[in-house]
């Protein structure tokens, strides 16, 4: 038992990860405990015993680590043995006692002795597992996962295998095509709402508590409909897993990126805070006054808006564009494509003088592939533009978008690791100035990165703080002080050290 892991990345997980970072296995065992049925489970164990029958999937270690295994099906039952096995893993937290009780009941001891060795089949890989999950945990004969959670499972293989046809032939067609982007479609939908910068604190927390049970279903089908589609745009979910937004001819309405967000941020609200739109929308009339709402509310962004603004691809997904699609796509995702893909073949002494050729690449701000979290579409955008922009010929534009990037992922990741209060604790109404930050971060280092990580992060902010203080505050910057590359490159370097630790808390 000692040996065998939970899964971090596990479906089931999805939702609790938004709200807090599950870094470690005890953050995993208490995070199931709040949302997976873990103590019926325990309830069920000690009862009636651990059935033989019952058997762990599993794969050897990812991370390189000896006589370690991975579980990738039966997170549950594994945890509920863990808690049964040693309850104090939930110390400190508040369904503590509820299992710490479970080692009073008349069957306990002989219960354990079921759990003490599991029945485990070692696969080689994820890939080698995905069918029969596939056909596990989108069946109706099995106890369901939201749509929410099938979507951040089929999403995990999309992000590996980059196109739903793929992710087809990978689950060895044991989900339809059209099945597969039906749960991407709610899975995307759902992290966009998520991502809106419109929510107050008190109903982006109803939000998070309540992922896996809102009703972004009643959202789907009234944007489906053919009226919506007609009238306002057309929303679907791309073969490369992204959400694809067009204005139709016969539009009312011109939608572009930022109205896109004021009409999911009307949709989310008048369903999932207001439950203004139902379940089911069968009165028509109904139906039409709603959608002239939409043409009534956002007309007039509609009129500032260019045709050609109308007709793009709307993600947080690191995943390539369809290289057929012939509307237009985000411009800064064009750059990212790989550029060979379609290059004729070339003999070795061809390639030899081309290399010659080749024009020297420009360093970017951002590494083109370094991975951006989707925690929060703010840094998302940020990030992507600080990925198409070179800091050697865009000193004071880095410099600013240096700091942007290093205040918007550190208040982040503090939240993520639940020690805002902290913060606000210590400096009061200064909280959210960004000295406060490195500060708070410099003294509070091993509580918002991975133990490796510790001393990398700390070197960095501490250097920040003594050595380029002015340089990220360019309002406090000299007037006669010239901005130099060698200042600029050891700022981004000191920034990639940071955000490269921290970007695995999100």
């Amino acid at each position: 038992m000692s040996s065998i892991d939970l899964d971090l990345t596990n479906p089931r997980l999805a939702g609790i990860v938004k709200r807090q970072a599950i870094t470690n296995q005890k953050d995993a065992v208490i995070a199931l405990t709040k949302s997976a049925e873990v103590h019926s489970l325990c309830l069920s164990i000690i009862n009636n015993g651990y059935h033989p029958d019952e058997v762990l999937i599993a794969i050897n270690d990812e991370t390189g680590k000896s006589n370690r295994i991975t579980v990738i099906e039966g997170n549950r039952r594994l945890s509920a043995c863990k808690l049964l096995l040693k309850p104090a893993l939930l110390k400190g937290s508040p369904e503590y006692n509820k299992f710490q009780r479970l080692t009073k009941h008349d069957n306990y001891k002989e219960s354990i002795e079921t759990i003490k060795k599991l029945s485990v089949v070692i696969l080689n890989n994820r890939s080698e597992a995905a069918s029969y999950l596939a056909s596990k945990h989108t069946s109706d004969s099995i106890r369901r996962w939201s749509p929410y959670t099938q979507g951040a499972y089929l999403r995990g293989f999309l992000f590996e295998y980059k196109s739903v046809d793929k992710v087809k032939v990978i689950l060895r067609n044991s989900m339809p095509k059209n099945k597969i982007k039906e749960k991407l479609f709610h899975f995307e939908l759902t992290e966009e709402i998520l991502n809106l910068e419109c929510w107050n604190e008190k109903e982006l927390d109803f939000l998070m508590d309540n992922i896996d049970r809102l009703n972004v279903g009643a959202i789907i089908r009234f944007i489906s409909t053919s009226e919506f589609v007609n009238t306002v745009c057309d929303i679907k979910i791309s073969d490369f897993g992204q959400l694809s937004i067009t204005s139709k001819p016969t539009s009312k309405l011109l939608v572009n990126k930022k109205t896109f967000k004021k009409v999911l941020e009307k949709l989310a609200r008048d369903t999932l805070i207001h439950e203004r739109l139902n379940t089911r929308q069968e009165n028509k009339e109904l139906m039409s006054k709603y959608l002239n709402e939409f043409v009534n509310e956002f007309k007039n962004d509609s009129n500032e808006i260019e045709s050609e603004e109308t007709d793009f691809i709307f993600t947080s997904a690191s995943y390539p564009e369809n290289k057929s699609h012939t509307t237009l796509v985000n411009e800064d995702r064009k750059e990212s494509k790989d550029e060979g893909d379609n290059m004729p073949s070339f003999s070795e002494e061809s390639n030899k003088k081309i290399t010659k050729l080749a024009r020297k690449k420009v360093e970017k701000l951002l590494p083109q592939s370094m991975l951006i979290p989707r925690a929060n579409t703010k840094l998302l955008n940020i990030c992507t533009e600080a990925q198409k922009l070179s800091y050697k010929t865009n000193l004071y534009s880095s410099s600013l978008m240096i700091r942007a990037i290093l205040e918007i992922t550190l208040k982040i990741v503090i939240k993520r690791k639940n020690q805002f209060s902290e913060l606000k604790k210590i400096y009061k109404e200064r909280a959210n100035d960004f000295a406060s930050i490195l500060n708070f971060v410099e003294k509070n280092t091993n509580k918002i990165v991975d133990d490796e990580d510790v001393k990398i992060v700390r070197h960095a902010v501490s250097d920040l703080q003594k050595q380029s203080k002015e340089l990220l505050n360019l309002t406090n910057h000299e007037d006669s002080q010239i901005l130099t590359e060698k200042e600029v490159e050891h700022v981004r370097a000191k920034m990639l050290e940071i955000i490269t630790a921290s970007f695995k808390q999100l």
